[in-house]
């Protein structure tokens, strides 16, 4: 997965990373997150933006206070995430809800000033240079 943090509207990327296997991804103003975003957003000081989902792939978990859309499909359609999608196959809690992301998924999460914009890639094969 390959995702990109950013502030304001207007600046580049702040951070980006690519992530090779799926594992818990978080964001917050606290020091152990993954990012970390602006304290002025109403995140909370640690929250599990990403977790690890069966099948290898990544799973999104999304909270009340956040904005943005995904894509679950090369091409697919542009699902908003505001207010919370209530319809299969996003799973609803009490605060939120989550989504498996597929290959070839992309999205925009948005939380005060700062956004993620991620990716779901296919890892790159390395090629054995002795053949």
């Amino acid at each position: 997965m390959a995702l990109s943090q950013k502030g304001s509207k207007n600046d580049r990327a702040r951070d980006e990373r690519i992530f090779t296997t799926p594992q818990v991804i978080t964001i917050g103003s606290g020091a152990t997150c993954t990012f970390r975003i602006d304290s002025d957003s109403s995140a909370p000081s640690s929250f599990v933006l990403f977790a690890p989902a069966e099948g290898g792939n990544f799973r999104l978990q999304i909270a009340d206070w956040m904005k943005g859309w995904v894509m679950l499909e090369d091409g697919g359609s542009k699902i908003e995430l505001s207010p919370k999608p209530s319809d299969p196959p996003f799973e609803i809690f009490d605060d939120g809800c989550a989504v498996t992301l597929p290959r070839g998924s992309k999205g925009k999460v948005s939380f005060g000033k700062s956004s993620i914009l991620f990716q779901v890639i296919e890892e790159e094969v390395q090629e054995d240079e002795d053949e």
